[in-house]
């Protein structure tokens, strides 16, 4: 209820010691405590006016305010023994309280009112804990990386890149399973959206609204400030004290059906393009707040509250029954949409969805209830949902049968899930088509940043070594050495829904996934800058060692990992020191070679030894005009090239070669740099032969294998290359290089 009287700034307060409703007010509250109670009291007065109840007695009052701020009573239960129902006023009184108890915190505009709620609830230090990990926190969709939320708000509104190689596969992918839905064959006629933060899952599914009329929900945490903001309809997808939610959710969907269903009756010969854009202007308009209400919402929620009251109070009147006839009408003023697919409800931020409800005991996940609802809409009636998340394990929507708690075990129909989607197309789509002809313009920061998902909030949040999980772990040495593991479905499902991996494949039966960290040089950047810790290396290498002890290394060859951290360790400790770059991108620099190799062996340039077979020109050509420039690895399937090569520089990344590649295990590309122009023919490589065993090496015997003509590595002919070889296990004295021509 709204004051009687209009709200007034601080500066227009009269004084109030002459009232007789302050003096009876102020005589039952606490004494002042801090410097700005008394202000902060008056304020709290000024909105409140007449609606405080005089008849409170000061020792009721007392016991009441005494037992609120020391966490005993909920907002809740305070505010009904004060007759409080403003939520306005309700929120006074939790910045009152909160300014009592933690008067440093309370100018700090980075705290929520309702996280100030949560502050109040904790005992002993508990609220310091909490508040300081607020604070210190990044938030979890804008993160570390100074990528503001107004920039990821542009990122939605700017043009759709690629939108064949993205858009067209999902929109097919989604009508074909649209037709296929049959409740004899399939449980449900949902899927998921599968992909880490930044792939773009959001903004597809918006731009679907231009194909399909998109009915679209986002059910962001309530103190999340992320993008896109929360549904004002989330709250009803995930009610508390519904009795029947089975029931509910069906009357959530009659009622978005019946409002899809007035909106395009009342425009019937407006043509698609602009009904559509109609369409989803009213059901998702620009720049809403958090929990915005829209008339779209408001209708919803009114033919919700109408639908589920009458089931409720009549139990004979089946809503399965209503639902089949309201997706009918909505498919009979859709249908000039498409033949198979008109209607797609999407439901974005869905882990919410596998929480179960607070206030009743023993019920299941919303998910669980709500999926059975859907299960009640006809086949060929032009509608689908897709649930999508960065941070839900993808086995949670999609569980594999065995796994699944609503699988009618025993049954020949409907057990069947549709398939997941997790190829979403929008790396590299900021990638500019030509090529950097210069070296300046080669490492520059602003051509390296489009390489990539194209939205970059830092995924590395701020962690100690002793906190790092397995999966923090495997995210930050996949980023930068890809360790490939095996299709266990634990890890890679969290990897890809957690922790930025990629989705590669997904099984029939959903019990094998296969996932991949793609080339991307600023998130290696990023993991590079946090494993340059001494102890976080240490712990990472770990619990990487504890992981392969499982079995879960596909490649099943730990000596490559090894070589790929050694070459890694010192890859970051020259450019650390390198200056050849303005320090831009820390761990994204190039380096000379002599500088790597330095940090590599530890010998100075002049100490280095390179062969005999390699001629004073072409070691002064390596060690003087030589580059180098990558920060991470990646899995190749091929033999590369000189064009390939150049490649390689290009994105900042080596190689782990082929399987049975002859000759070398890795390879990164040199550039021998003799002026600031890029040309192909300056390429040459160097190529890292790794042995894991405790044999001497032999290289009367191996030497002629680690050639570029015997490796068949192609480079221009006038260029001298380099080979590394490291023995892991190897003891006693140095095998000695080969003389000329031995």
């Amino acid at each position: 209820m709204e004051p009687a009287t209009p709200k007034r700034p601080f500066a227009e307060v009269e004084p109030l010691g002459n009232d007789q409703a302050f003096k009876h007010f102020r005589a039952n509250l606490p004494p002042e405590e801090g410097p700005n109670s008394k202000e902060a009291f008056r304020l709290f007065w000024n909105e409140a006016g007449g609606e405080l109840d005089t008849r409170l007695t000061k020792e009721t009052f007392c016991v009441n305010w005494a037992n609120f701020i020391a966490g005993d009573m909920t907002l809740e239960g305070f505010c009904r023994r004060l007759g409080v129902h403003d939520q306005r006023l309700k929120d006074q009184a939790v910045q009152l309280a909160f300014l009592r108890n933690h008067p440093g915190y309370s100018t700090n505009e980075a705290i929520t009112v309702p996280q100030m709620s949560e502050a109040l609830k904790y005992r002993n230090n508990g609220a310091e804990l909490y508040l300081k990990s607020l604070l210190n926190k990044p938030a979890r969709e804008a993160l570390a990386s100074g990528i503001s939320i107004e920039i990821i708000k542009k990122g939605y509104d700017g043009d759709f890149l690629k939108s064949d190689t993205i858009l067209k596969p999902l929109l097919e992918k989604l009508r074909k399973q649209a037709a296929m839905w049959d409740e004899n064959n399939y449980y449900s006629p949902y899927t998921s959206l599968v992909g880490p933060t930044t792939s773009g899952k959001t903004r597809s599914l918006g731009k679907l609204s231009e194909h399909v009329c998109l009915v679209y929900i986002c059910l962001r945490n309530k103190d999340s400030d992320g993008q896109p903001p929360r549904s004002a309809l989330a709250s009803s997808m995930t009610p508390d004290t519904v009795a029947d939610l089975t029931n509910y959710y069906e009357s959530f969907l009659i009622a978005i059906f019946e409002v899809v269903t007035e909106f395009f009756s009342k425009r019937k010969g407006t043509p698609n393009e602009e009904l559509l854009k109609q369409w989803f202007d009213y059901n998702c308009p620009k720049n809403l707040q958090p929990e915005e209400v829209t008339d779209f919402s408001k209708a919803v929620s009114k033919k919700i509250d109408h639908h589920y009251g009458s089931f409720q109070k009549n139990p004979n009147n089946k809503a399965s029954t209503l639902l089949k006839k309201a997706a009918a009408d909505m498919f009979t003023q859709t249908e000039g949409i498409h033949p198979s697919f008109n209607v797609l409800l999407a439901i974005d931020e869905a882990r919410a969805l596998l929480s179960s409800p607070k206030k009743i005991p023993n019920e299941f996940s919303f998910f669980r209830n709500f999926r059975r609802a859907l299960q009640h809409i006809p086949p060929n009636k032009g509608f689908f949902t897709i649930l999508a998340d960065t941070t839900s394990q993808v086995a949670n929507f999609n569980p594999a049968p065995k796994y699944d708690p609503s699988a009618r075990g025993g049954l020949e129909k409907g057990v069947r899930l549709f398939d997941p989607i997790y190829q979403i197309s929008s790396l590299d789509v900021l990638v500019p088509t030509n090529s950097p002809t210069s070296w300046n313009e080669l490492t520059s920061a602003a051509r390296l940043v489009n390489y990539g998902t194209p939205v970059y909030g830092a995924y590395w949040r701020d962690a100690q070594a002793g906190s790092m999980n397995r999966f923090g772990t495997l995210a930050l040495l996949g980023t930068t050495i890809q360790p490939r593991l095996s299709g266990t479905l634990h890890l890679n499902s969290e990897l890809v829904s957690s922790h930025a991996a990629h989705c590669d494949y997904i099984s029939p039966g959903r019990d094998l996934i296969l996932a991949n960290y793609p080339s991307q040089f600023i998130l290696a950047s990023a993991a590079n800058r946090t494993l340059a810790d001494k102890e976080m290396l240490i712990c990472c290498i770990k619990k990487l060692t504890a992981t392969l002890r499982l079995g879960l290394d596909a490649r099943g060859v730990a000596g490559e990992l090894a070589s790929r951290i050694i070459l890694s360790c010192a890859m970051r400790e020259a450019m650390r020191k390198s200056k050849e770059d303005p320090v831009e991108i820390p761990y994204g620099r190039s380096v000379r070679l002599a500088d790597f190799l330095n940090a590599l062996t530890g010998r100075s340039e002049d100490e280095l030894e390179l062969g005999k077979n390699l001629s004073p020109k072409h070691r002064t050509n390596l060690l003087k005009n030589g580059m180098v420039f990558w920060n991470h690895f990646i899995q190749i399937s091929y033999t590369p090239n000189s064009r390939q090569l150049l490649n390689f520089l290009y994105r900042g990344l080596a190689v782990q070669c082929k399987p049975l590649q002859k000759g070398f295990d890795q390879l990164f590309t040199i550039y021998l740099k003799r002026d600031n122009t890029l040309d192909e023919q300056n390429i040459t490589f160097c190529g890292v032969q790794v042995k894991n065993t405790t044999t001497k090496p032999n290289f009367a015997q191996d030497d002629c294998k680690w050639t570029d003509v015997s490796s068949d590595v192609k480079i221009p002919m006038a260029n001298p290359y380099l080979v590394l070889f490291m023995s892991l296990k190897t003891k006693g004295d140095v095998a000695p290089l080969l003389q000329p021509d031995a």
